[in-house]
């Protein structure tokens, strides 16, 4: 691998995984956060691990005895404008005093305010732009440059876009930053919304947390109906990393901070190294909830959240040496300028390289499918007719609003409100 490249890796809550990972030269820094954070993060609290601050002041130390560097994530999308509030301005800049305290590195943030207000206050705290900045362009890449921020890590969906992302870099003098292993939908249509979603999902205490989301289903039905889209989706192999250099962008971000310790330190060294031999499923963060609660245990009972975990499971194999010349294409085609339908180019690698029960896939797919129109069809929505005195729940709803012995109200779904 170049000697320049530079890795983040996404920090679970496992000390023992800093710990192994130190070990390897080309990890740079780890980004992680507290699961009580007053502006939030881009991952929901109920996926991630119990972290306080004092877990984090560990990490931090951990990471500095082996010369690499923690980088702090408040990187929420929105904030329901709280923060032109005094009182969570007041929370927030508590928040980033703890940080200088606690010697981290660098911060990631994505609300411009908040880089303003840390740009001014604290100017030795470097500023990473977050994806959920949506920078994808050059003139958007050049304003966050012209706020002295270190880096930027670019909008998901522009990772193949190599002749932009060269001029992009060419015109700031800051680093550029791709995510080289998210399996997201291919300019996805949902993702300013999910980003904010997640976002304040967040922003909850874990007793009330929401689990999953309009979203994540569309996601999943649109990778259940065509394998394809997992390789029109913008990760690269860590074979393919040196297209990166040789455009100048030498900054890797490895993803999930859900994911155990062993898959993280497996997609570290696969990338480190720069090959992968065999399923390339198997280093991508391609099943959102792997080892996680889906939905409330007290709205599906266990047996049931055991099959719903089983059946989000991606079971598609990526052989990684059928993939051999994929990356080319994208060198000097712009996936911009054409149809997915009409190029067809991601679709044949994917006849070749994918590998999966196809039968199995379908009857995932039909019960997703089934799952949405019954969660999302909105017929619940109206006037209650069930007497319940002072409960807040009548028969499959969630109310909203009124008096505890009012008969008519309005409701909505409890699948509306956790999945």
């Amino acid at each position: 691998m170049g000697d320049f490249m530079e890795f983040s890796l996404a920090f679970n809550g496992d000390i023992e995984l800093i710990q192994k990972a130190n070990s390897i030269n080309l990890i740079e820094c780890y980004f992680g956060t507290a699961s009580q954070n007053p502006v939030g993060s881009g991952r929901p609290v109920s996926q991630m691990a119990n972290v306080d601050r004092r877990g984090i002041e560990d990490a931090v130390r951990l990471a500095h005895s082996a010369g690499k560097k923690f980088n702090y994530l408040v990187n929420a999308a929105c904030m329901g404008n709280m923060e032109y509030t005094g009182k969570k301005l007041n929370q927030i800049i508590e928040q980033f005093d703890w940080l200088v305290s606690a010697q981290v590195d660098m911060v990631t943030l994505a609300n411009p305010v908040l880089i303003d207000l840390c740009r001014k206050r604290y100017p030795n705290l470097k500023i990473s732009v977050s994806s959920f900045a949506m920078v994808d362009s050059i003139e958007a890449a050049k304003f966050y440059n012209s706020l002295g921020v270190h880096e930027i890590t670019v909008r998901n969906g522009i990772e193949r876009d190599f002749r932009l992302l060269e001029k992009m870099q060419a015109a700031i003098s800051c680093n550029l930053q791709v995510m080289v292993n998210q399996v997201c939908l291919y300019h996805c249509p949902y993702q300013q919304y999910h980003n904010n979603v997640i976002s304040h999902m967040s922003q909850y205490t874990v007793d009330e947390k929401i689990s999953t989301n309009y979203c994540t289903l569309h996601c999943l039905l649109q990778k259940y109906r065509e394998p394809e889209n997992l390789l029109r989706s913008t990760w690269c192999r860590p074979e393919d990393l040196h297209f990166y250099e040789e455009i100048g962008i030498q900054k890797y971000k490895l993803t999930d901070r859900n994911k155990s310790s062993s898959w993280l330190l497996r997609t570290a060294d696969a990338y480190c190294s720069g090959k992968y031999e065999g399923n390339l499923s198997e280093i991508l963060n391609m099943n959102h909830f792997q080892n996680k609660q889906m939905m409330h245990g007290k709205h599906v009972s266990k047996t049931d959240l055991k099959t719903l975990r089983s059946l989000m499971q991606l079971e598609i194999d990526i052989d990684n040496q059928k993939l051999d010349g994929f990356m080319e294409h994208f060198l000097t085609h712009s996936c911009n300028l054409q149809s997915c339908r009409d190029c067809g180019y991601c679709r044949g690698f994917a006849q070749r390289a994918l590998r999966y029960d196809a039968a199995r896939l379908e009857r995932s797919y039909r019960f997703w499918k089934q799952l949405q129109r019954r969660a999302w069809r909105f017929e619940h929505i109206g006037m209650c007719e069930a007497r319940v005195g002072r409960s807040r729940q009548c028969n499959g709803h969630e109310r909203k609003g009124g008096s505890g012995n009012q008969a008519d109200r309005i409701c909505l779904p409890i699948a509306a409100h956790s999945g």
